[in-house]
């Protein structure tokens, strides 16, 4: 069953040198109990895609549905009794954290204004159990951010994410700025998250071999728009849109030997004037006339959805 669903759903901002079309007809869901990971190059719109799914930012048209019912355009308390159910964590700890307040201080906000608890020794008791779900302790309730390192900075967000026991978290690019040893860590602290709290996660990044580690599915965004969704172990072991094939290709091998080659040519068109037809036909290798004047739909083969003139 669907948690999360769009229909349409299209973003755009405006800028000096045009319309920037961030999302660009979008229709994505997450079902219920899953990651679905939201993979391409920085840009194409994971984030946007994100936030205006949470109502962070007001979509420009289309359809949000969330648990069955029509948040399109809920504002106001309507939207506020929905936030306790849906949540974010963003890329930077640092910065989204206040430096003037304890860990306590950052998990107790949100329980207060969302009266989730009847007492103090309620409130001490959640805290600690989510403290100790991303592996910290009770201790860190009265350290400040400039006491933690960069993990454990991240721990803390992720925990005030959860306290509310949200049924939808999107993570954007939430270990981005960690080292790679910690990046495993807080990987297998969101997986027991996941399961202890029966959370569905949309997890964005740009890390391929991040986002094959922790979704169940896995949707690649080319230029504001989604070329090719599906289960993630299909499309990792045999993508077939020629953007996720290049995409896959670009990513360094751990072996010295190996040479690594650019897949692709050109630039990325401008999401202020994209192509009139697909997004990626300018850079495909296997574009041909029908590419560059029709957009294809998203269409089911193999077992997947595929937005490619090829596979109709």
């Amino acid at each position: 069953m669907n948690l999360v669903e769009t229909e349409n759903l299209k973003k755009f901002f405006d800028s000096k040198k045009g319309t920037v079309k961030a999302v660009n007809d979008v229709s994505i869901n997450v079902i219920k109990g899953e990651t679905l990971g939201v993979v391409g190059e920085s840009g194409c719109g994971k984030t946007t895609l994100g936030r205006t799914i949470l109502k962070l930012i007001k979509p420009t048209s289309g359809k949000i549905y969330f648990d069955g019912k029509d948040i399109t355009n809920l504002d106001g308390e309507d939207m506020r009794s929905l936030r306790k159910k849906m949540n974010i964590v963003f890329q930077d700890p640092v910065s989204a954290l206040n430096p003037q307040m304890t860990v306590y201080d950052h998990l107790n906000r949100p329980l207060v204004i969302h009266n989730m608890v009847d007492s103090e020794e309620e409130k001490l008791r959640r805290m600690v159990d989510i403290l100790n779900t991303m592996g910290l302790k009770a201790e860190h309730l009265i350290r400040y951010p400039h006491e933690l390192s960069g993990g454990q900075k991240q721990r803390v967000c992720i925990a005030r994410a959860l306290c509310l026991e949200p049924d939808f978290l999107v993570l954007d690019e939430p270990t981005s700025a960690l080292d790679v040893s910690v990046q495993s860590k807080i990987l297998k602290l969101l997986d027991r998250a996941k399961r202890k709290f029966k959370v569905s996660y949309m997890f964005i990044s740009h890390n391929i071999n991040l986002v094959r580690a922790i979704s169940d599915r896995l949707g690649v965004m080319y230029l504001g728009k989604l070329v090719e969704i599906g289960d993630s172990t299909d499309i990792f072991n045999e993508p077939k849109h020629p953007y996720t094939q290049a995409l896959f290709k670009s990513v360094p091998q751990p072996d010295p030997d190996e040479k690594v080659e650019a897949p692709l040519t050109g630039q990325v068109p401008s999401p202020v004037n994209p192509p009139e037809g697909c997004a990626f036909a300018p850079r495909c290798p296997r574009s041909q006339s029908v590419c560059e004047r029709d957009n294809p739909d998203l269409i089911e083969a193999y077992g997947r959805k595929i937005a490619c003139h090829r596979y109709k």
